[in-house]
């Protein structure tokens, strides 16, 4: 009998391409793997041209592979390092593949915030990525990769992140399996978070999203067989929605506080302890409408937000994810 892939036995990692941008970087044993995998993990997006010649027997002649990208998807709870505050946590290289550029302060965090500068020095996102699956009987990978991403929390579970890493088609390949090395975190659930949106403690938080946004677009290049080099991020659009118990307006008027238009600080924090503690914080969110909804029978309002800045913010204050 054939043998066959075995998913829970599956490695994913992310590795910026030092060879040179749009080249494809073999993980080694020491890097940081993901544990978790979506299934499927790997799609590509491609098509092929179809020869539609005029034929007395309405045959079709054989068609021509055009094109090709790829996605490789990848899901993790969010949780820290687990040890000393300033090492980043295992999701980190996917944070900088994702356009986020990573600062280490001294053993006090490692942040994350969004960039538009694509180098690799001083922290920044690398020049392109390299994302692979590593697997017991082949590997899956797609090179001059960029990725993005979201988070979700929801009552009592812990944080997840997940999102797609989109670049050049690479074929996948036999191999064996390689040494991951991964974390030994337990991630915290979303509770005993602290909570603060306006300068105020909501009522009845259930649940939080956060999209990163990130457009992406495929670099068209004929001399390359698979017709792209790679992937780029073009654009970034910042969302989310915090999920609260619905109150009177008397008490708190979401829709007139959405009409008002004004900009408001929001942040989140989870876990505790050194290496365990994630603070997702927007200081300028925008609210958009009010969706009125309910749960068990409890009014509840999800509160949809943009998040924004003014002209004079510096790049990267927007938005920060902070792990300590």
């Amino acid at each position: 009998m054939a043998q066959t892939q075995e998913i829970l036995q599956d490695a994913q990692v992310a590795v910026i391409e030092e060879t040179g941008q749009d080249a494809y970087e073999a993980p080694d044993a020491g890097a940081v793997f993901l544990a978790d995998i979506n299934d499927p993990p790997f799609t590509v997006d491609s098509s092929n041209f179809e020869r539609l010649e005029n034929r007395s027997d309405f045959m079709r002649g054989r068609e021509v592979p055009g094109p090709v990208s790829a996605e490789i998807q990848f899901v993790a709870k969010l949780k820290g390092s687990g040890g000393a505050a300033d090492l980043p946590p295992e999701i980190g290289e996917f944070l900088k593949a994702c356009g986020l550029l990573q600062t280490i302060n001294g053993a006090t965090s490692v942040v994350y915030t969004p960039a538009s500068t694509f180098d690799g020095a001083g922290g920044n996102p690398g020049i392109s990525y390299t994302c692979q699956v590593n697997g017991v009987r082949s590997d899956y990978a797609v090179k001059g990769a960029f990725g993005s991403f979201s988070i979700e929390g929801e009552h009592g579970v812990p944080l997840s992140i997940s999102g797609s890493m989109m670049g050049a088609y690479v074929a996948p390949s036999s191999s064996s399996m390689l040494t991951p090395t991964y974390q030994n975190t337990i991630p915290p659930a979303f509770l005993g978070a602290t909570v603060s949106l306006g300068g105020g403690t909501p009522v009845g938080v259930s649940a939080f999203a956060l999209d990163i946004g990130n457009e992406r677009a495929m670099g068209k290049d004929v001399t390359e067989a698979t017709g792209f080099y790679g992937a780029r991020i073009t654009s970034r659009r910042i969302t989310g929605s915090i999920t609260v118990e619905q109150l009177d307006p008397a008490t708190t008027d979401f829709f007139a506080l959405w009409r008002a238009g004004a900009a408001a600080a929001l942040t989140i924090t989870v876990g505790s302890g050194t290496g365990g503690t994630i603070a997702i914080s927007a200081p300028k969110i925008t609210r958009r409408p009010p969706e009125a909804g309910s749960d068990e029978g409890i009014r509840t309002v999800a509160l949809p937000f943009a998040v924004t800045s003014d002209n004079a913010d510096a790049e990267g204050t927007d938005l920060s994810l902070t792990f300590s």
